[in-house]
């Protein structure tokens, strides 16, 4: 395995990582009413169903996960957001940038593949 293909692997890993994550959410750091300090975990937990992938519950008492969108304790916060005008100049950049990447990988692409041809046809191996 060449570097080149080693890090394209990992980049569709992450890739895939990233996709996978996205539709969950975190449930963060908390302190209780009682002083405990209750850990961050994401929705949903080994032991709930896959629907269950909001945080919801009351941010003085327990957060759990549960499957209605409007009662996250982040729905608000979303909607919010979603009501603000988009900077489209940040798409744009990435878009230019993702596109560069995709270019780059697939010349490399090509001319591994021709730098193989080529020695292949000269009776060397790698």
């Amino acid at each position: 395995m060449t570097i080149t293909r080693g890090v394209m692997m990992i980049q569709i890993l992450f890739l895939f990582i990233l996709t996978a994550r996205c539709a969950t959410e975190i449930c963060e750091d908390i302190v209780n009413l009682k002083g405990e300090m209750l850990q961050a975990f994401g929705c949903p937990r080994l032991h709930e169903m896959k629907e269950n992938k909001y945080c919801c519950g009351n941010k003085s008492v327990s957060l759990t996960c549960c499957s209605n969108e409007t009662q996250s304790i982040y729905y608000a916060a979303k909607m919010e957001n979603l009501s603000k005008p988009r900077d489209s100049a940040s798409l744009i950049v990435v878009s230019i940038y993702g596109g560069i990447l995709v270019i780059i990988m697939a010349l490399d692409c090509v001319s591994h593949f021709g730098v193989w041809k080529k020695r292949r046809q000269k009776g060397k191996t790698f």
